[in-house]
């Protein structure tokens, strides 16, 4: 599926993993005329983003620092607010709601 949609919000995952993105759907209108919200995990095609899942498994394996993974956490340019993207929807999980699994489309 291709969701093509506003960035909201974004922020690095919890784990150091992903980039949580709040993305507002900017081709659906629902029945009652709003555009539906979707909470989405990119976890490709994002610069940088390869590199913090790679040291993020490096610190699983006891090999790199917490630290280090913040640090580049924190230096990870994030999609700005507003900002048109186009994901690729690979999964999609439903823990108390839906989260959409994606990657950037290239």
């Amino acid at each position: 599926m291709i969701l093509t949609g506003r960035v909201e919000s974004a922020q690095v995952g919890m784990f150091g993993d992903s980039i949580d993105l709040v993305v507002v759907d900017r081709e659906v209108l629902t029945p009652r005329g709003e555009r539906p919200q979707y909470h989405v995990k990119l976890i490709g095609g994002w610069p940088g983003l390869e590199e913090l899942r790679a040291l993020q498994r490096e610190v699983k394996a006891g090999r790199k620092s917490q630290e280090e993974l913040l640090q580049m956490a924190q230096r990870l340019q994030l999609p700005e607010q507003d900002r048109a993207v186009t994901l690729v929807v690979i999964d999609k999980r439903t823990k108390g709601f839906l989260q959409l699994v994606a990657e950037l489309a290239r």
